[in-house]
């Protein structure tokens, strides 16, 4: 048999009674339950912490998701943006270059392009607007759709100067119908032929023709002085007075073709420079 321990020679065996024992167990117990409680709540606040956990993952990969489409978002958005960048910068350029072009196209003179004003020279007896020659004399007679259509030409400039001064006439409005233009009588809304058939024997349709002639150099007169208002400096080739121009009367009864025909080069001459003067306006 082997010896004890020498630590435990020396103890004494406390038996304890019965009563005692049974306090000792009733708080072991107690300490037990007190230990169960906390082990319990402690499970408690661990399921909480779990479930927290869960939500703060949850919320995780929503951010995550959030920060996904907030940057796929803000991607799209500089692709855009760099996209409308270069829209706009070549819109600009189309800008500058469609100015530029009209820069040009304004030095350039577009109504002198349109309307081709030549006095008589060379072999042409007659000026012309457009090719169109206006006036005829005994040696070389004009047909009278080409002198109508020349006076279509010149009733449609006369009243593009006129939009272009932003001007209107006090009394009669040209009304460009090509060779069927005529002179409106704003009161009574009469219409003038600015157009003829070369008879001499239509004396009610030549007087009207007259009368149209007459009423365009009046137009004619009153846009010049509006001219003359803004600019003082401007000055005509050609005087007019009442139904005469260079001294020459614009009618055809009672006048040489040969007269009228000088009187209709003079008018001309004098609208193209007041055509001049409206494109140099528009150029400035």
């Amino acid at each position: 048999m082997q010896a004890e321990p020498p630590e435990l020679e020396g103890r004494t065996i406390d038996i304890k009674d019965d009563e005692e024992f049974a306090t000792e167990i009733k708080e072991f117990k107690a300490a037990e339950w007190e230990l169960r409680a906390i082990v319990e709540a402690a499970n408690r606040e661990h399921a909480e912490l779990e479930r927290e956990k869960a939500s703060i993952d949850n919320q995780v990969v929503e951010l995550d998701e959030l920060e996904m489409r907030y940057w796929h978002d803000f991607n799209q958005y500089k692709m855009d943006l760099h996209t409308f960048e270069d829209d706009r910068q070549s819109l600009h350029r189309r800008i500058q270059i469609a100015e530029k072009e009209a820069e040009k196209l304004r030095q350039a003179g577009i109504l002198e392009d349109c309307f081709k004003i030549h006095p008589p020279h060379g072999q042409c007896h007659f000026a012309t607007i457009c090719g169109f020659r206006m006036g005829t004399t005994a040696a070389e007679r004009v047909p009278w759709n080409e002198i109508n259509a020349a006076w279509g030409q010149c009733a449609l400039l006369l009243y593009t100067l006129s939009k272009k001064c932003n001007y209107t006439f006090s009394t009669y409005d040209v009304i460009p119908k090509g060779s069927y233009s005529y002179m409106l009588r704003r009161s009574d809304k009469y219409q003038y032929e600015l157009h003829a058939q070369g008879s001499r024997f239509a004396l009610t349709a030549n007087r009207r023709f007259d009368k149209a002639m007459m009423f365009f150099l009046e137009n004619f007169l009153e846009l010049s002085r509006w001219v003359l208002q803004q600019d003082p400096s401007f000055d005509f080739p050609y005087s007019v007075d009442s139904d005469k121009i260079n001294g020459r009367s614009i009618k055809l009864q009672f006048n040489s073709d040969e007269v009228w025909s000088e009187a209709s080069a003079a008018l001309m001459e004098n609208l193209s420079c007041l055509m001049r003067w409206c494109s140099k306006q528009s150029a400035l």
